[in-house]
């Protein structure tokens, strides 16, 4: 381990950032517990003072109930800001660190005579609960001790003093070390989670795409399909089912190799011609559905799929389709010569709720295009 990854727990620069969501996650749920810990101390403290049972100064208790404002003030705003990006849960941090900070020097200033019992375990406390970075932390609780000890410097006498500095210095060197220590561990199960989360992302993608061809499988195209007609939509689509025409003669005469190569240049062609762009495949179910995109499926063989939506008119398909069936005319690769597919169109509105009937009215049109001529394209008009 360099010096560098000291900074980071033991970690790369590059495994730390990917965690840095779970961290902030974890620093932002950690300072809600504390805040709560801290408002009841101080609502407790302001009571007990008021009744007398703490040594302090006249007026003082009044500074609990400052510190329970400070506490609910800070509870209130994490709770009515709903957007909590990095740079939020940082200030957040920082803000009950230092309230935590000015709470334990207080309790340690107003009985002068005694040894400080809370802020220990305060250094302790922030150690233990929040991740920043090694070097940061180490800072923040090296100030917080310097403030801690000027302070007991001024008001306590010079015997109490040493005691409190002393046990700063044992609390300080064990906050920094357990800090390291838990959170080099924690960072291990964030590490952990993300390497899960990597690993079931690349199922759900070997289950959802067609390996040859990296579109949507059968099973993956239907099921997104069926979500997105089953709920309420106004919006204009189309369902494509396409079969290359004459496939089998590339298959006996050029092999299979050629064969899939062909499958594979479909797809490609596909998918520039009619914009389809697979982003984030492991979620594109849920994105498809939200943002309206088209997709393409292989639904085995030499048969394909598409759902096109974001058009507004038949005239508008028609001429993608064209642009679509020159560009797969225009495939020179070795001796292939041309890729031909026929096309089978049903136009889908609100009214279409099911993917198995607009399959059937697709397909129908398709045979009829295959009737019509090879690389060509049928709509269906029932």
């Amino acid at each position: 381990m360099n010096f560098a990854n000291l900074n980071f727990y033991g970690y790369k620069k590059e495994t730390y950032q990917k965690c840095t969501g779970q961290i902030g996650e974890t620093d932002l749920n950690h300072a809600k517990i504390l805040d709560i810990w801290f408002a009841l101390l101080s609502i407790v403290m302001f009571f007990l003072s008021r009744l007398n049972k703490i040594t302090v100064l006249a007026g003082k208790p009044y500074v609990y109930l400052a510190f329970f404002g400070a506490a609910l003030g800070w509870g209130i705003w994490i709770l009515l800001d709903k957007k909590m990006n990095t740079v939020k849960i940082r200030a957040a941090v920082s803000l009950n660190i230092l309230m935590l900070v000015a709470f334990s020097i207080y309790l340690s200033i107003v009985q002068p005579y005694m040894s400080a019992a809370m802020f220990p375990v305060v250094l302790v406390v922030i150690g233990f609960a929040y991740i920043d970075r090694f070097f940061d932390m180490t800072i923040v609780l090296a100030l917080a001790s310097a403030a801690f000890a000027l302070t007991s410097h001024k008001v306590k006498p010079l015997s109490i003093f040493y005691v409190d500095l002393y046990n700063v210095i044992i609390f300080f060197t064990l906050a920094i070390v357990l800090h390291y220590s838990f959170q080099h561990v924690r960072i291990a199960t964030f590490v952990t989670h993300y390497e899960n989360v990597d690993i079931q992302r690349s199922l759900d993608v070997r289950s959802s795409f067609d390996t040859l061809t990296s579109l949507l499988n059968r099973g993956r195209f239907f099921s997104i399909a069926t979500e997105i007609m089953h709920n309420t939509h106004e919006d204009y689509m189309v369902l494509c089912l396409m079969d290359l025409d004459g496939f089998k003669k590339i298959n006996d005469k050029l092999g299979h190799q050629m064969g899939d190569k062909a499958l594979q240049l479909t797809a490609e062609i596909i998918q520039e011609n009619l914009g389809i762009e697979f982003v984030d495949k492991w979620s594109f179910g849920e994105k498809a559905a939200k943002e309206k995109l088209s997709f393409a499926g292989r639904l085995g063989g030499d048969e394909f799929v598409v759902l096109l939506r974001g058009r507004k008119t038949r005239e508008e398909i028609i001429e993608e389709i064209n642009r679509l069936l020159e560009a797969l005319a225009g495939v020179r690769v070795g001796d292939l010569e041309g890729i031909y597919s026929s096309v089978g169109i049903v136009e889908l509105s609100a009214k279409d709720k099911d993917i198995d009937i607009a399959y059937s009215r697709a397909d129908e049109a398709l045979n009829l295009s295959k009737i019509e001529g090879n690389h060509s394209f049928m709509f269906s008009e029932s």
